[in-house]
C-alpha cells in the first residue's frame, strides 16, 4: 500500500516514515536516535609542553640568532598551531624570558677551592661569565634589555653567600655585584661590536689578539674586584 520506508538523518536523529500499523496513525513520523558518530580521540600525551617550547626556542636562537625566535617559527618546528603556545605562555616576552633563563642555567660555575680567597673566585666567575656571553651574543642583548635579572644567574646565590660569610654588608654586596656585571657585560658588548669587522692579520694573529684581550680583561677584573672589596667591604680583609 505504501512505498518502501524513507529514512533521513536530521541533526543526528533518524527520521523514518513507517507504513500503516494497527493502533498507529496511518503514517507516523518517528524520530529515532541515529547511530553515534565517532569523535576524534584526544592524544593521550600533549603534543607540546612548556619545556619543549623552551628547548626549541633555545635551539633556534643558538643556531640562527634572535631573528629566528618567533612564535610562528617555534610552532612550525613543533608542528602545532601558533596559538597552542599561548596555553603555556602569556606572551612572546614570557617565552624570551624563559629561553634566556634556560640558557643562563647552562653557564659553568667555577668551583671554589678549599681555602681560596673568595675575591679570587669572584674574578673567575666574571671571566667565565664573559666567555659565556661572547659565545652566545644574543644573551648579552637579552640581559641588557631586561628580559632577565642578575638574580637569574646561577652564581648569584653563591656570590652573596660568600660575601655574607666574609662580613660584607648587604647594601655593599649589591654595589659590588652590579659593578662587576657592568664590567663583564661592557667587555662582551665591545667584543660583539668587533664581530664581522675586517681586522688586519691572518687567523693566527687574530687568535693571539683574542687571547691577549682575554688576558688583559682577566687582569683588570681581578684589580676591580680587589678595589671594590677594599672600598666597600673592609671587613673582608684578612
Amino acid at each position: 500500500m505504501f512505498a518502501t520506508p524513507v529514512r533521513l538523518d536530521v541533526l543526528g536523529l533518524r527520521l523514518e516514515n513507517r507504513p500503516l500499523t494497527s493502533g498507529f496513525p496511518p503514517i507516523g513520523a518517528c524520530l529515532i536516535p541515529s547511530e553515534p558518530r565517532s569523535a576524534m580521540p584526544r592524544p593521550k600525551v600533549p603534543l607540546i609542553s612548556r619545556r619543549s617550547v623552551i628547548r626549541v626556542g633555545l635551539d633556534l636562537v643558538e643556531q640562527e640568532g634572535m631573528d629566528a625566535l618567533t612564535v610562528r617559527r617555534i610552532a612550525k618546528e613543533l608542528d602545532v598551531n601558533a596559538a597552542s603556545l599561548y596555553h603555556y605562555f602569556a606572551s612572546k616576552e614570557e617565552i624570551l624570558t624563559s629561553v634566556t633563563r634556560a640558557a643562563l642555567a647552562e653557564m659553568p660555575v667555577p668551583a671554589m677551592k678549599e681555602g681560596e680567597d673568595w675575591r679570587h673566585w669572584f674574578a673567575e666567575v666574571g671571566i667565565e661569565y664573559r666567555a659565556f656571553l661572547i659565545a652566545r651574543p644574543y644573551l648579552t642583548q637579552l640581559r641588557v634589555n631586561g628580559y632577565v635579572s642578575r638574580a637569574d644567574l646561577p652564581t648569584e646565590a653563591a656570590a652573596m653567600a660568600r660575601m655574607t660569610e666574609a662580613g660584607v654588608p648587604p647594601e655593599h654586596q649589591m654595589v659590588i655585584l652590579d659593578t662587576i656585571e657592568a664590567f663583564v657585560i661592557g667587555s662582551a658588548l665591545m667584543h660583539e661590536g668587533k664581530r664581522g669587522t675586517s681586522l688586519s692579520g691572518g687567523a693566527a694573529q687574530r687568535k693571539r689578539r683574542a687571547a691577549l684581550e682575554d688576558e688583559v680583561f682577566a687582569g683588570m677584573l681581578r684589580t676591580v674586584v680587589v678595589e671594590l672589596t677594599e672600598r666597600f667591604a673592609p671587613a673582608a680583609e684578612d
